[in-house]
């Protein structure tokens, strides 16, 4: 949402992409946040970096879907440190 002068909230539409554009964007995201966490894998995470490119992708999907008007909760996890591990290992 923008605003106008006159300070009225603006309803600015998101553009819809094809299933191929959608692809590429996603790739595209995964590959730079692989690129982000790189470092981790010189400290021994490469597993745990592995699991959380795939948590991170499924986060983004959900705001993704959220944005554009889908009620769904942005939530993979409810209690921080102990469902990290336990997802993190199931993306591996």
């Amino acid at each position: 949402m923008s605003t106008s002068d006159e300070g009225i909230q603006l309803e600015l539409p998101y553009m819809w992409h094809t299933n191929d554009e959608f692809n590429k964007m996603m790739f595209r995201t995964r590959v730079q946040i692989a690129g982000i966490l790189k470092p981790l894998e010189l400290y021994g995470q490469k597993e745990a970096v592995v699991g959380a490119v795939e948590a991170i992708m499924e986060v983004i999907d959900l705001f993704g879907q959220r944005v554009r008007g889908k009620d769904i909760p942005i939530l993979l996890i409810d209690k921080p440190y102990d469902d990290v591990v336990d997802l993190l290992r199931r993306k591996q």
